[in-house]
C-alpha cells in the first residue's frame, strides 16, 4: 500500500476513534469500565499517529516521566505517613486522576495535535483544521454526554483557536 494511503486511514482513524473503542470494549467489555477503554483508545490512536507521523517518541517518554514523578511521591508520602498500603485508596482516585491528567493531556495530543499535523500534511487550511478538531471533540463527548456535549462546542472551538 501506498505511504498516502496509509496516512489518509491513519488520519480517519484520528478522526473517529470511535472504532477502535468499539473493538477494545468487545474485547475487555468485562474486564474493564468504559471510562478505561477509552484511555487506551486515546494511548493507542496516539501511537499509531506517531508511528505513522514518524514523531519522536521522546516526547511521550518526557510526559510520561513528568506526570509519573508526582505519582509516586505521593506514594511513597503515603506509605510512609500511614505505615500501610490501601489498595482502595488508590482505587477510589483513579477516576479523579483520569479525568485531571491523562483524559486532558491524550484528548489535546489527538484532537488537536495530530489532527492539525495530518491537515498541514494534507494541505488543509488551518481553518478546516480547527473544524475538523473542533467536530471530533465534539463527537466523541456527544457518545458519552449526548445532547449536552453541545456546550463542549465553543470551548473546543476556542481550544482549536489557541492551538
Amino acid at each position: 500500500m501506498s505511504p498516502i494511503l496509509w496516512l489518509k486511514i491513519a488520519f480517519f482513524i484520528t478522526l473517529f476513534p470511535g472504532g477502535i473503542y468499539l473493538i477494545i470494549r468487545r474485547i475487555l467489555s468485562s474486564h474493564r469500565k468504559s471510562m478505561t477503554v477509552y484511555l487506551i483508545t486515546l494511548v493507542i490512536v496516539a501511537i499509531v499517529n506517531t508511528i505513522i507521523l514518524k514523531i519522536n517518541f521522546n516526547r511521550y517518554i518526557e510526559i510520561i516521566l513528568i506526570l509519573i514523578i508526582p505519582f509516586t511521591y505521593y506514594f511513597f508520602e503515603y506509605v510512609i505517613r500511614y505505615k500501610r498500603f490501601n489498595i482502595l485508596s488508590f482505587k477510589a482516585n483513579k477516576t479523579i486522576i483520569y479525568v485531571l491528567v491523562f483524559f486532558p493531556i491524550f484528548e489535546e495530543v489527538v484532537y488537536r495535535f495530530f489532527i492539525f499535523k495530518y491537515c498541514s500534511v494534507l494541505g488543509f487550511s488551518g481553518i478546516q483544521a480547527m473544524i475538523f478538531a473542533t467536530l471530533c471533540f465534539e463527537f466523541s463527548h456527544i457518545y458519552y454526554l449526548g445532547f449536552k456535549a453541545i456546550n463542549k462546542l465553543f470551548f473546543s472551538f476556542i481550544q482549536s483557536m489557541l492551538f
